[in-house]
């Protein structure tokens, strides 16, 4: 009979699992698509492309249309791509299935502690999207940071009478990464066929950044327009190294807030490890009983409600 009642309870596990992780991965995949269709919408706005000498309006495609093409498999390489992170979707997404059933199968079926190996199945599957995610927004601080001084590099090429490919090229060669990486392959893709302008958008959407999205619209602009380019980009880096700035003040501003809301989040943790660590009967006793396991459902509720509202209060839209 208790054998039937464990196959039943990791049947339930195992289902409500799955359950998580397809919501998990809708999830990641709404987090993931957002600002890349929003920079794919304002680039759209702005690209414009020379026929027979008339400048004409590249067709737009709707949104249905847009979200159809963008598989998740697509998004993924991408997102992967913009975080550095040498893998292919596929390989990815084996690892993240493994992460995800593995560890908390394991635990479900040998130590028969539920409430464990949901945690761990949680956590192996929020992991990998969250990392992704971090190394990403750290990638792509990297690259605001260096696009001020590539920009100043790019004005000095096209002053000393380079195109601005070979200024590109200087770039590539001169700097150091992401912005070196990024800029040599946007020099691969126009020597292999592309056009500048699609090799320019094609960077700005991989890497998702205001200030990229910003520098490419006027480059692309001045292409079909004309005008001086040299003080378009002194211009633009001049901005850039402001909002870089404006930026770094904002985070030493709200470093404040963020260790305070780190702390109280941990806190509660930590003290639970420590009692378990002096008292591990307490602790057991408390977890198998019905009541602490719906306070610790509330405690984590709370915690993630936390986590979030602080998040909120200190993320500075500008």
């Amino acid at each position: 009979m208790t054998g039937s009642n464990n196959t039943l309870w990791i049947l339930i596990i195992s289902f409500f699992s799955a359950y998580l992780a397809f919501i998990l991965a809708l999830m990641a995949l709404n987090i993931f698509m957002g600002k890349r269709l929003l920079v794919e919408r304002r680039l759209a706005r702005m690209q414009i492309v020379t026929k027979e000498n008339n400048i004409v309006k590249k067709p737009r495609k709707s949104k249905s249309t847009k979200r159809s093409d963008r598989r998740f498999g697509q998004v993924l390489a991408g997102e992967l791509q913009s975080a550095g992170i040498m893998m292919r979707a596929e390989e990815f997404a084996t690892f993240w299935l493994v992460l995800g059933f593995v560890p908390s199968g394991l635990l479900a079926l040998f130590t028969t502690n539920y409430f464990i190996a949901g945690a761990a199945a949680l956590l192996g599957i929020a992991g990998p999207p969250l990392y992704v995610r971090k190394q990403k927004k750290k990638r792509v601080i990297a690259f605001e940071n260096q696009l001020g001084d590539a920009l100043v590099t790019m004005c000095n090429c096209l002053r000393s009478g380079l195109t601005l490919t070979q200024a590109f090229e200087n770039i590539a060669s001169e700097m150091d990464e992401p912005i070196s990486k990024e800029f040599a392959r946007l020099c691969n893709e126009v020597k292999y066929g592309s056009t500048l302008e699609k090799a320019l958008v094609s960077m700005a959407e991989r890497i998702g950044s205001d200030d990229l999205e910003l520098t490419v619209t006027a480059i692309n602009i001045q292409r079909q327009a004309g005008g001086n380019l040299s003080e378009i980009l002194s211009s633009i880096s001049e901005t850039i190294k402001a909002r870089v700035k404006l930026k770094s003040d904002i985070r030493v501003a709200t470093a404040t807030g963020r260790a305070s809301g780190i702390v109280i989040g941990v806190l509660p943790i930590a003290l639970g490890l420590l009692i378990f660590l002096v008292n591990p009967d307490y602790i057991i006793s408390f977890v198998e009983s019905d009541i602490g396991k719906v306070l610790l459902g509330i405690g984590a509720v709370m915690e993630i409600l936390g986590f979030m509202m602080i998040k909120k209060i200190l993320t500075i839209k500008y």
